[in-house]
């Protein structure tokens, strides 16, 4: 009889040939020496089983994270080298990530602990929810805010990532982060183009870039509705949009 050492060797074989480390590849290697196990043997394989499936499971990223955004807007202060954002400038305030509905929330208590109204604001993000994007936008439009285009560097986050679990911890901590600016590659794109037409002093470096595109008005209806029903709710979107 085969001994488990060799049908454990069988099974890891048979799970990743021809495949990767999964449930079905793994359930065909298993399927295949069911007949030499011994209840001993099935109770090591199926072990053996669960540790190659979490080995091989990781959480799934969102659209946002395989971009290298943060999944959500997350905001906070960041210092940097002299002039960093500016002649006199080391201080900035950091905005980056997808537009979720809780982003407007977050954005108010933050700047209402930040008194100086001057202090410019980088933005970096794919877009996100527009109705927060409104929110926001006439936030800033009250506070006189500077807008600028930039992606912010913490220069505590290991491996050059800034959007794994440790770094955005590092940045939503509360304090001031260490960080280097810089404007290449970074964008505010969609929704977040609202942020930024909200501010009322607007700069875009050449090697940044701010994309827009028309606007999508959504109805969920239940049961039946008329043609003026429907003109009228369109209606009424669009004037709650230019407000």
């Amino acid at each position: 009889m085969a001994s488990v050492r060799s049908l454990e060797h069988h099974a890891r074989g048979a799970a990743t040939k021809g495949c990767g480390v999964g449930r079905h590849c793994l359930a065909l290697a298993i399927a295949s020496i069911i007949p030499l196990i011994t209840p001993v043997m099935m109770l090591r394989l199926l072990l053996l089983a669960a540790l190659l499936l979490v080995h091989g499971e990781v959480r799934a990223e969102t659209p946002a994270e395989k971009a290298g955004f943060a999944p959500r807007l997350i905001i906070y202060n960041a210092k940097g080298p002299a002039n960093s954002c500016g002649p006199g400038c080391d201080r900035w305030i950091a905005v980056e990530g997808q537009v979720d509905e809780g982003a407007a929330a977050r954005v108010s208590r933050f700047l209402r602990d930040v008194k100086d109204t001057r202090r410019p604001i980088y933005f970096h993000s794919p877009g996100g929810s527009v109705r927060p994007s409104y929110v926001i936008a006439r936030l800033l439009r009250s506070r006189k805010a500077v807008a600028r285009i930039g992606r912010t560097i913490a220069t505590g986050c290991a491996g050059g990532t800034q959007v794994d679990a440790a770094c955005l911890k590092v940045k939503t901590a509360g304090g001031e982060v260490e960080a280097e600016l810089t404007t290449r590659n970074a964008m505010c794109n969609s929704a977040c183009g609202y942020l930024f037409l909200g501010a009322t002093t607007r700069e875009v470096a050449p090697d940044a870039a701010i994309a827009v595109h028309n606007s999508r008005l959504t109805l969920l209806f239940r049961g039946p509705v008329s043609a003026q029903q429907i003109a009228d709710f369109k209606q009424l979107g669009m004037a709650r949009s230019d407000r």
